[in-house]
């Protein structure tokens, strides 16, 4: 997912098949006269839809700014912070480029259209079943490398790993919080990125919300504002593939 900003370029940034059952006999034994049970039919392999079907979905799951309500807007096009494609800080990839997803559809939006209006980056992927394991491992190992970095644009950013928050209708939550300073001290932050994997079967809603921190949450760690957000996609995710 592309990286969007607040200032300083910020204008903003799974069924293993149940066992069959095993033929047992009854008192008799098999042969004449016995009453041999036949054997429980094996609950049917979960197969995956054609990746094209996938495509449209993830497409129609994708929220909107109607779906988010007001101020929220999308506009033609946002200030974009400087990153290579598929990093999450620099020369290193970020969550999707280690476990690229079957489908991804993503859409950015702000939260009206003055100067430093937050804005959320959203992505909505598909994966294989079975593959819990691996996407874990890729938030894990995107988050290890990029633990502080120089961004593009001479602001100093820490990431940090945080309790995932309760998301409704989520499987699985992941999250970090990104923080973004004037300069190596880290007394002046400018703003703060949050970061939320909500998985819902194989299903994955990523969520990314910059916003200029409030006085009354000075570090930005409240996450409470970005996972309403995270819950309206999920809820829609539910809705349109029928989980």
């Amino acid at each position: 997912m592309k990286r969007y900003g607040i200032r300083v370029a910020l204008a903003l940034t799974l069924a293993v098949p149940a066992c069959g059952g095993s033929a047992s006999t009854g008192s008799g034994a098999d042969g004449p006269g016995g009453n041999a049970t036949p054997s429980a039919s094996p609950s049917p392999t979960p197969t995956l839809p054609p990746v094209a079907a996938d495509k449209k979905l993830v497409k129609q799951a994708l929220v909107t700014p109607a779906d988010l309500g007001k101020p929220w807007v999308e506009p033609k096009k946002v200030n974009q912070a400087k990153a290579a494609k598929g990093e999450l800080c620099p020369g290193h990839k970020n969550s999707a480029a280690r476990n690229k997803p079957r489908a991804d559809q993503r859409r950015q939006m702000t939260k009206g259209s003055k100067p430093g209006a937050a804005i959320v980056s959203v992505a909505v992927r598909t994966y294989a079943l079975g593959t819990e394991a691996a996407w874990r491992d890729a938030f894990a190992a995107a988050a290890k490398g990029c633990k502080s970095w120089t961004a593009a644009e001479k602001t100093f950013v820490t990431l940090e790993v945080v309790t995932p928050p309760t998301v409704a209708g989520a499987d699985e939550v992941l999250a970090h919080v990104e923080r973004i300073y004037a300069d190596k001290t880290k007394k002046t932050l400018y703003y703060v990125r949050h970061w939320v994997e909500a998985r819902t079967g194989r299903v994955v809603t990523a969520f990314e919300h910059a916003f200029v921190q409030p006085k009354s949450d000075p570090t930005g760690a409240d996450l409470t504002a970005t996972v309403a957000l995270v819950e309206t996609q999920v809820a829609k995710v539910r809705t349109t593939f029928g989980l």
